[in-house]
């Protein structure tokens, strides 16, 4: 699988229409490496100029934009408040759990 976001058009990145560096695997070294894609020429500018095709005919894997430092700050952020909101769940489910384990039956106590 090469990952492309849109299967149709393979080589051709997220967002296509906006600048950006973009990581794509080299399945044969098995490195990623972030790439420049220019979107008004609709190429790869990697020292020299890739067509989506000619990326797509190389077997390139696409991963994902290369995200600002704010970004990922901000996935971080997002992250660990998720994290906290299925802990905060998890230990009211089990608190729960504890609540109707204790309850005993007065019928089951003869």
């Amino acid at each position: 699988m090469s990952g492309w976001p849109d299967p149709d058009k393979p080589g051709v990145p997220l967002n296509p229409e906006r600048d950006g560096i973009h990581w794509l695997f080299n399945p044969d070294n098995d490195k990623p490496h972030p790439v420049m894609w220019v979107a008004d020429l609709g190429t790869w500018a990697v020292g020299d100029v890739w067509t989506p095709r000619i990326v797509a005919e190389m077997g390139l894997h696409y991963q994902g934009p290369v995200l600002m430092p704010a970004e990922a700050d901000a996935l971080r952020a997002e992250s660990a408040r998720l994290r906290g909101i299925i802990t905060d769940m998890a230990l009211s489910d089990l608190a729960e759990m504890d609540a109707d384990l204790l309850d005993i039956d007065p019928e089951m106590k003869s």
